[in-house]
């Protein structure tokens, strides 16, 4: 009975992952640089935690002391690669586990803002892909952890934390759903962009009582809804992962 308890605890902790690199797409990719340290390794905010600052950077403190700065200029992509231990060089990499199906968000925050208030706006968003026929996560899986995304052209230039967050969703209507969300620090070069898109609180965009974060596995992923709020767009229309 142990033995068995035992294998299930491991196979669940198996399936948990972390930020591990990041950088401007197509450079290499450096295992902790430019990232803000979790004080939770790899373990999800669950909906216990839904309303806490955990839910910003799953860090103890949005300070940037001691964190290298990514340049990137407006308009460019960036990768941020997942895995499930911070041990392992970036060839060795167990993303996590294919389960964890769900959908991938990203937010940015000035840093003079230090995360507070209604600070955080939405860049980018993927739940499932009616094209591809798969989930975002599954998608980050099958790419070696990565998940890439543009950042936008015609925000204003400065430094900001650049949030991501994987959601998985297959404990969603047992013991809820669980999101593995990290932050980087980048600099974001000007492009001519001024504009200071409209921002919400974090914590504060989720309840864990929303259908996006209940979704049973039953259900047809074709009728998935997007959660709140929704992304920032930009002038013209388009969005900045577009």
């Amino acid at each position: 009975m142990i033995v068995v308890l035992a294998t299930t605890i491991a196979s669940v902790v198996h399936g948990h992952t972390q930020l591990y690199a990041v950088n401007e797409s197509g450079k290499a990719l450096t295992k902790g640089k430019y990232i803000i340290k979790s004080n939770m390794g790899n373990g999800p905010v669950t909906v216990e935690k839904i309303d806490t600052d955990a839910l910003k950077c799953r860090s103890s403190s949005m300070s940037t002391d001691g964190v290298d700065t990514l340049t990137v200029a407006g308009g460019r992509n960036v990768t941020f690669q997942y895995q499930h231990e911070d041990t392992k060089s970036v060839k060795n990499i167990s993303v996590m586990s294919a389960s964890h199906f769900g959908p991938c968000t990203v937010f940015m925050a000035p840093v003079s803002s230090k995360g507070e208030s209604d600070s955080w706006f939405k860049i980018f968003e993927e739940g499932w892909d009616k094209k591809e026929k798969e989930w975002c996560t599954r998608k980050v899986i099958k790419n070696d952890g990565k998940l890439e995304f543009q950042i936008p052209n015609d925000i204003e230039p400065g430094l900001y934390y650049v949030r991501s967050e994987l959601i998985a969703l297959h404990q969603a209507t047992t013991a809820g759903a669980q999101i593995y969300n990290n932050c980087a620090l980048i600099n974001v070069e000007s492009t001519g962009g001024s504009l200071k898109p409209k921002g919400y609180e974090i914590p504060g965009i989720y309840t864990g009582k929303e259908l996006a974060l209940t979704w049973p596995r039953s259900n047809d992923p074709e009728d998935y809804p997007a959660l709140n709020p929704e992304p920032y767009y930009l002038d013209d229309g388009s969005s900045p992962t577009s």
